[in-house]
This record gives structure tokens, C-alpha cells and sequence, in this order.
């Protein structure tokens, strides 16, 4: 009998990784573990991602401007967006970005709030980094990452008490270890759509122009081109790409609901 020995186990092996790189298969995984982890757990995992970045936080009139917009995008998110506490603040940065953390956390910095024309762009921005929250991508990216070595750990995990945690539990105290990595931490493009929808939808429902992302995007490709101080493209990839998928979007709309929006009135259209 002719032996395969080590040649059939690469073999196998490539295959193995093929499905798990080149398919939506990882992605499944992760969403499948991350949705295990109570809500409760996240706002823990995002506090603790916070404490680690040391950031400059500003009260002034941004940071009210940046807070109701928030507030009343929060609301107009009905049931989806409620069980978070959401938390929305203007940071002291000399570049142009914006920031999500587990549990509601939203950071925007002060140079990106000036980039924002209309209060529809920076409407735009905040619901983009609440579709982050809400799809949980920053856990389902760390567990994405190290998901075999991550599995093994949940399997075995042991805090010390005498209280045994739920598999969601012990997967959300793992990630509070990991949490200081948050703030470094790049989304994938599939992320990067996903956020886009959620920020669009919640636009939409608040009778604000969604326009206002397309109009964004395309500023910052203006700015990264003339090597203006924004890191956006580092934390969020994808952006030519997602300026068409955003005029599709548009044109797939009512042309009531698209007049409607177009003449929409109220603070989202203030301009500052």
C-alpha cells in the first residue's frame, strides 16, 4: 500500500485554511461566539479599552453639538439601539478620525468635527461609529484573529471564583484582557459596509440627509490626497469603494423618500 505520510496532511491542512481564509466561514464563527456574550459585558470591554488610550476629552460647544446628535440618532435607532449606553464625546487631536468601543463609547476628534460641513456629515460619522458598536466588530474582530487559540482559552477558562460563567461570560472576560488593543484596532471592508448601512439606515429613520456620508467620504479622499492630517484610512479601509456603494444606495431609495430627505429640516442641516 502506497503511503501519503506528511504530503497528504499539508495537503489537508491548506485546504482547512483555504476555507477558513478565503470564506465567509471565520466570520460565521466569530458571529456565532461573540453573540453569546451578554450585552452587559461589552460596556465593561469598551471602559476598559478607554482607560488604556488616555485621551484629551473637550467640553465645549462641539461636544454638545456632538452629544445631541448622537442622542437623537440613539433614539431614532428604536429597540436595536437601546441596549446600549451611549456615550458620545469630541477628543483633542490633530488629525481626522473617529472612534468606536464596545458597550456605546463613540469618540469623535475636533479636527474632524471642523471638517464637517453640515450637522448631516457629522450625523453621518457618529451613526457610521454607532454601526460598529452595534454589530459588535471590534469582538468579533479580536476573536476572529486568534480564533483556535481563543476557543482553547474559553474551553478552559477559570477565573479563580467559585462561580461558573456561562460561555458568553468567560468569552467577554477574555476579551476585558485583551481590550487595550481596541484603540489601535483596524476593521475589515466587509465591517467598514456593514457600519456604512447601519449609519445610513439610522440617517434615514431620523429624516436627515444621508447624503451627508457620501459628502464626507469624499472630503477625506480629497484630504488623504493632499496629505492632509487624517488617519481614517488606517483604522477605516475601503473608502472609494464605499462612496459608490453609498450613490447606489441613494438611488435605490423612494423618490419621495429621496425629495423628502432632500428638503429635510431641523438641526441636522444646520450649517456651521
Amino acid at each position: 500500500k502506497k503511503k501519503h505520510g506528511p504530503a497528504l496532511l499539508v495537503a489537508i491542512v491548506a485546504v482547512l485554511l483555504g476555507i477558513w481564509f478565503l470564506t465567509p466561514v471565520a466570520d460565521w464563527a466569530a458571529d456565532a461566539v461573540v453573540s453569546t456574550i451578554p450585552i452587559a459585558e461589552d460596556r465593561a470591554i469598551g471602559a476598559r479599552a478607554i482607560a488604556a488610550q488616555r485621551y484629551r476629552v473637550l467640553f465645549d460647544s462641539n461636544a454638545d453639538r456632538v452629544a445631541r446628535i448622537g442622542a437623537k440618532l440613539a433614539r431614532s435607532g428604536g429597540a436595536s439601539m437601546a441596549d446600549f449606553m451611549w456615550d458620545f464625546k469630541v477628543i483633542d487631536e490633530d488629525f481626522v478620525n473617529a472612534f468606536a468601543f464596545p458597550g456605546g463609547f463613540i469618540f469623535v476628534t475636533d479636527e474632524l468635527v471642523k471638517l464637517c460641513a453640515t450637522d448631516s456629515e457629522l450625523a453621518a460619522v457618529i451613526g457610521h461609529e454607532m454601526g460598529h458598536v452595534n454589530r459588535r466588530h471590534a469582538q468579533r474582530r479580536l476573536v476572529k484573529d486568534s480564533f483556535a487559540a481563543f476557543m482553547l482559552q474559553v474551553l478552559t477558562y477559570d477565573d479563580g471564583d467559585e462561580h461558573r460563567e456561562s460561555f458568553g461570560q468567560a468569552v467577554g472576560e477574555l476579551l476585558l484582557k485583551q481590550a487595550a488593543s481596541l484603540g489601535s484596532l483596524a476593521f475589515s471592508r466587509s465591517h467598514e459596509y456593514e457600519a456604512d448601512d447601519t449609519g445610513w439606515r439610522l440617517l434615514v429613520k431620523a429624516g436627515a440627509d444621508p447624503r451627508g456620508m457620501r459628502s464626507f467620504f469624499q472630503k477625506l479622499l480629497r484630504l488623504e490626497g493632499s496629505d492632509g492630517h487624517t488617519s481614517w484610512e488606517s483604522t477605516h479601509p475601503g473608502t472609494r469603494d464605499r462612496i459608490k456603494a453609498l450613490e447606489a444606495k441613494w438611488g435605490d431609495l423612494p423618490a419621495s423618500t429621496r425629495r423628502r430627505l432632500s428638503t429635510s429640516s431641523g438641526f441636522f442641516d444646520l450649517v456651521v
